[in-house]
This record gives structure tokens, C-alpha cells and sequence, in this order.
């Protein structure tokens, strides 16, 4: 006998989804990470918990700062020097929001940094 209560798998609007992720990206507000970007300093907020889950990159590079204890250190914003600040916020759309739109001046540095950070994902896209 079946049962007239099994799960269904519901799905929403996939475009609405990623637009209101997309709104997250490099928001101050309420992000609990901060990195500062390529030769321009550039400061970029993010949400530890959506790079960490969607990247073990991330999620390596914070379990090591968490291991420290200090809480001052937690507060330190994360020195990634040797990406560009539009390639890096390129990575972090992805992440969040599993697409991604390229130019073809940023293409192959996105592609070099979905190699560094194991995005297969990103790499086959």
C-alpha cells in the first residue's frame, strides 16, 4: 500500500532564487567576512557559511582562522593580493548563486581562480 503522504520535491523559481543571492554579494550588511582584493585593496564582504559550504577552499582557509581562538584575528579581513577584485567577485557570484555572467577580458582569470579554489563546477561552466 502506498502512502498518501510521501514527499514531494517542490521547486521555485530558480531566476528568482539566484537574483535575491545575487543581492547578497559584497553587501556589508549582515556579512561576517571581509577580504581585501588584488593590488586596489578592493574590500569584499561575503557570508562564511555560503562560501564555506559551496567551496572547501573556504572553508579550509576559515576552519584555520577559527583554530586560532583569538577572537580579535576572527575580525581580520582576509589579504587575497594576487586576484583582481572583478575576477574574485565573479568566483563569489557563482557561489552564491550558481551561474555566472563572464566578459571575455576576465574569462581565463575566472577559469585559473575555479582551478585554484577546485570549482570543478565553475571550470566545466
Amino acid at each position: 500500500m502506498s502512502n498518501p503522504f510521501h514527499s514531494a520535491y517542490l521547486r521555485g523559481s530558480f531566476g528568482s532564487f539566484a537574483a535575491d543571492m545575487r543581492k547578497m554579494i559584497n553587501a556589508p550588511e549582515m556579512s561576517d567576512v571581509k577580504f581585501i582584493v588584488g593590488e586596489e585593496q578592493k574590500v569584499v564582504y561575503a557570508h562564511r557559511c555560503i562560501l564555506a559550504y559551496r567551496c572547501e577552499a573556504f572553508r579550509t582557509m576559515f576552519a584555520q582562522r577559527v583554530l586560532s581562538r583569538d577572537a580579535k584575528e576572527a575580525e581580520v579581513p582576509f589579504v587575497l593580493s594576487d586576484v583582481q577584485p572583478d575576477v574574485f567577485l565573479a568566483v563569489v557570484e557563482f557561489l552564491y548563486t550558481n551561474c555566472v555572467m563572464l566578459s571575455r577580458d576576465i574569462a581565463l582569470d575566472v577559469l585559473t581562480s575555479a582551478v585554484e579554489y577546485g570549482l570543478d563546477e565553475l571550470q566545466r561552466a
